[in-house]
């Protein structure tokens, strides 16, 4: 049985409207009024009629643009059955309210179960991007999404609203530990590794975050300007009850992040989006003896003509790639404490919609000064990069006697210290808890008496 492939830009078909239905012709314009087109139109608009989808909502062109218009006389519109992924957390859409009603609210469905609403007492003349949370509940099943206007005690439709570029989005809010998985999106695949990380709030620049990991755990911990802001645990120390429990990351592609709480560039909450670099599979290439290059690579002079030039077959059987000349590269790391680190090489060759990434590995070992030391190779192996948004917020706290009793897993520990840093609660130190897992003096502090 194949394994369902996840896709977070596929799974809503047709989100942006501009396959615009049989109300328009095959240039995208509405068809005339008294037109044959328009009276023979039943308002199907593809991804958004049969399979349970289908409602009154109907496409309206402005410009170029399509997007959904819901009134007094098309109250709703429901989107096709799809599959909901496990780490399909959030839900993004444009809305517009070009007339207020003063009762009236747009509710979102998933399914049967309302995931949120929003009061339309305010017109607006520009459509503003609006994010959910999809509760975990709903995901891993086959579900519906559904837009509706409703009125308060059975009052006329007032309001009238229009909907753009819907789609799913991994992610989770701030206070949660978030799941994902990579295995998801590259079903079959295994040689999965950590480049680094990105963060973006909304409206601010992007930031890189620096990596250092526990010599002892194994786990991520994701720092900007000196201080930890995010946790990575992998699944080899999480037992979920999924597939993946007890398996090495570098097979499962499985981790769950605990993202950063409170803002990094002095707003108050967290929100925008991490973005995550990894490799998936084995290297594709290699360069042996590589230390020239390497120093290049750490200073910046290197070029890609000289990056192509020193890859050579490394016997795994693929092509040896040719990077376009006008792709560029920077350098990420991730500390390993002592001085040591995994030094590597992001490649975004936009000209091939490709990515790579250079990896600094230990060779053969050679005697140098009557020492025997690792030649300084390089491997080349395919680079891939995920959005995980992540909006203010926390859901339902723990059950706080299943920790205390001792009987709880790593991930619902992890869970309750990333809702304890959430709420501000600090640990004896004085210093937001680390999230590891793992009940110590830390935690105890900040949760209280009884733990």
């Amino acid at each position: 049985k194949q394994a369902p492939i996840w896709n977070n830009n596929s799974i809503i078909v047709n989100g942006d409207f501009a396959a615009a239905g049989d109300r328009f012709d095959a240039d995208g314009n509405l068809y005339a009024f008294d037109s044959l087109g328009y009276l023979t139109a039943d308002n199907l608009i593809p991804g958004w009629s049969h399979h349970g989808g289908g409602g009154s909502g109907r496409v309206e062109k402005e410009g170029s643009n399509h997007y959904l218009r819901l009134d007094a006389s098309a109250i709703g519109r429901t989107h096709n059955a799809f599959y909901l992924d496990q780490q399909t957390g959030i839900l993004e859409f444009d809305l517009r309210v070009p007339t207020a009603g003063a009762s009236d609210t747009l509710v979102l469905k998933v399914g049967d179960q309302t995931i949120g609403s929003i009061t339309l007492d305010a017109a607006s003349a520009a459509f503003q991007r609006h994010q959910l949370v999809v509760p975990s509940e709903l995901r891993g099943k086959t579900q519906t999404l559904s837009f509706q206007l409703i009125p308060a005690n059975n009052a006329p439709v007032n309001a009238v609203v229009n909907i753009d570029n819907v789609q799913l989005a991994a992610g989770g809010r701030s206070g949660d530990i978030i799941p994902v998985s990579l295995a998801a999106i590259h079903p079959g695949a295994s040689g999965f590794g950590i480049i680094g990380w990105t963060s973006t709030e909304t409206r601010t620049r992007a930031v890189d975050l620096d990596v250092s990991e526990n010599s002892l755990r194994g786990d991520h911990h994701l720092q900007f300007g000196g201080q930890t802001v995010a946790h990575v645990l992998f699944s080899d120390r999480v037992a979920d009850g999924g597939a993946n429990s007890g398996q090495d990351f570098g097979v499962s592609g499985q981790f769950y992040l605990a993202p950063p709480t409170a803002s990094l560039l002095g707003n108050t909450d967290f929100r925008g989006q991490l973005q995550l670099w990894y490799r998936v599979g084995e290297a594709v290439s290699s360069v042996s003896g590589a230390s020239a290059l390497i120093a290049s690579l750490e200073n910046g002079t290197a070029t890609i003509s000289q990056i192509n030039s020193a890859l050579v077959d490394d016997g795994f059987g693929a092509d040896v790639p040719v990077i376009d000349a006008s792709a560029s590269y920077e350098s990420r790391q991730i500390s390993l404490g002592s001085g040591e680190q995994i030094q590597q090489w992001v490649i975004v060759d936009s000209a091939n919609q490709s990515k790579w990434v250079l990896v600094e590995i230990d060779g053969p070992l050679s005697e140098v000064d009557g020492e025997l030391v690792p030649r300084h190779d390089l491997a080349l192996y395919r680079a891939e990069s995920l959005a995980i948004q992540i909006v203010p917020g926390i859901a339902t706290i723990n059950d706080g006697d299943k920790v205390v009793s001792g009987g709880a897993t790593v991930l619902e520990i992890a869970q309750l210290q990333q809702r304890l840093r959430y709420v501000g609660y600090p640990g004896v130190s004085g210093n937001l808890l680390v999230v590891d897992g793992l009940v110590g003096p830390e935690t105890r502090h900040a949760a209280g008496p009884g733990l």
